[in-house]
C-alpha cells in the first residue's frame, strides 16, 4: 500500500541554475509556513498557494519571499487543491471550500463536523458538477456548482479510499483503494472495471490511451476502460504517474523510476533510482523531477535516463509546481528553483 507521508516542516527554498547537463539547485528554507507539513501546491494568476497539514492554507505573491494566512489558517489539515476555470477548490478534514480570489479567502461549499474526521483527499470539477472523494466515506456530489448536495454521500462497493479522479470521452473514473470505478452519468452512479483487488493511486491519459498507476504495477486501457493491459511490475507498486509529450514516467515504491518511450509497451528502469521510494513526479518544458522519501528530488533534462539528486537530502517531497520560471517542490517543506 502506498506508503502516507506526514512530515512536519515546511521549506521554500532559492535555487540556481549551472551550465551543465542538468539543473543542479541549493534549496533554503522559506520565511514563513514554520511546523506545517505542506501537502498540495497550486498556482492561480500571481499568487502561490499551498495547503497544510498544521496550518490551513496560506498563499505568497512574490515568489515565497512572504506568505499570507488565509480565513482558513485554523482549519487543517488541507489535503487537496483543485483549480476549475476560475474558482479554487480545497479538501480539508472539515469539509470542502472554494476560492473566487486565487486563494485569498474561502467559502465554504459545505462542512462536516470537526469531530466527524471525514477527510476530503481529492477533487474533480467539470461543468456543474463537483465530486469528492475522502477515506472511508465515499463522495460527495454537487450538480449545481455547489449550491446544494448530495443528501447521503455516494458510497460505492468495494472503494475505501478514492485518491483520484479522471475525465476522459465523458467518461468519468474514480482510483481507489478496491480498484479502478467508472460512470457514464457524471458520477451519479459507478460500477467496477476489470482492476479489481488492487489500489489505484493516480490516473492519466494521452491520445485516447488510459494509464493507471496501481499498487500492482501500470495498467492501460486503448479502449476507452473496457480492457486493461497490464504493462509494468505487477510485484511492486507505483505510486504516481506523468508524461511529456514523448515520454511516460512512472514513480514507484522501492523501485525507483521507470520511462516508456513507446506508449508504456516497453519501460527501462532510469540510472540512480532504484531503491527509492518515488512520491510525486513532475514533468515540465524538458525538465522532470522527482519527489522521494527522505532522499529529496532527483532530476533530468533532454530526455535522459541519467536522474540526479539536487538537494533536499533527507525531506519528504511528494508536490510540484511551476511558477515564473521557477520551480517549487512542496513535502517537508515547500522549494523554489529558478
Amino acid at each position: 500500500m502506498k506508503e502516507i507521508i506526514i512530515s512536519i516542516l515546511v521549506f521554500v527554498f532559492y535555487g540556481l541554475t549551472f551550465k551543465s547537463e542538468y539543473s543542479v539547485a541549493q534549496w533554503v528554507q522559506t520565511n514563513g509556513i514554520y511546523g506545517g507539513d505542506v501537502k498540495a501546491i497550486l498556482v492561480s494568476n500571481n499568487n502561490l498557494i499551498v495547503g497544510t497539514e498544521q496550518q490551513g492554507i496560506q498563499y505568497s505573491s512574490n515568489n515565497g519571499d512572504t506568505w499570507n494566512h488565509t480565513n482558513l489558517l485554523f482549519l487543517s489539515p488541507a489535503y487537496c487543491l483543485k483549480k476549475y476555470g476560475n474558482k479554487l477548490y480545497a479538501g480539508t478534514g472539515q469539509g470542502l471550500f472554494v476560492s473566487t480570489n486565487d486563494g485569498v479567502t474561502w467559502d465554504s461549499l459545505f462542512k462536516v463536523s470537526p469531530f466527524a474526521s471525514i477527510p476530503i483527499i481529492s477533487i474533480i470539477a467539470f461543468e456543474n458538477t463537483i465530486i469528492t472523494g475522502t477515506r472511508h466515506h465515499g463522495m460527495q456530489m454537487s450538480i449545481d456548482n455547489g449550491k446544494s448536495w448530495s443528501k447521503d454521500n455516494i458510497y460505492i462497493k468495494n472503494a475505501v479510499e478514492i485518491y483520484t479522479f479522471l475525465l476522459m470521452n465523458k467518461k468519468l473514473y474514480a482510483g481507489a483503494e478496491g480498484g479502478l470505478f467508472y460512470s457514464t452519468n457524471n458520477g451519479s452512479n459507478w460500477e467496477q472495471t476489470s482492476l479489481k483487488g488492487l489500489t489505484v493511486f493516480d490516473l492519466t491519459s494521452q491520445n485516447n490511451n488510459i494509464y493507471a498507476a496501481t499498487s500492482k504495477g501500470v495498467y492501460k486501457s486503448t479502449d476507452n476502460g473496457i480492457n486493461w493491459q497490464h504493462i509494468l511490475g505487477e510485484l511492486f507498486c507505483v505510486n504516481s504517474i506523468a508524461m511529456d509529450e514523448r515520454y511516460i514516467y512512472a514513480g514507484t515504491a522501492y523501485k525507483g523510476i521507470y520511462v516508456s518511450s513507446n506508449d508504456g509497451n516497453n519501460w527501462k528502469q532510469c540510472n540512480n533510482t532504484d531503491k527509492k521510494i518515488v512520491n510525486s513526479i513532475f514533468s515540465h518544458n524538458g525538465n522532470v523531477y522527482s519527489g522521494t522519501n527522505k532522499e529529496g528530488i532527483y532530476h533530468t533534462r533532454n530526455n535522459n535516463l541519467d536522474f540526479k539528486q539536487i538537494g533536499v537530502n533527507d525531506k519528504r517531497v511528494y508536490a510540484f509546481a511551476e511558477w515564473d520560471n521557477k520551480m517549487f517542490a512542496g513535502g517537508m517543506g515547500v522549494g523554489l528553483s529558478s
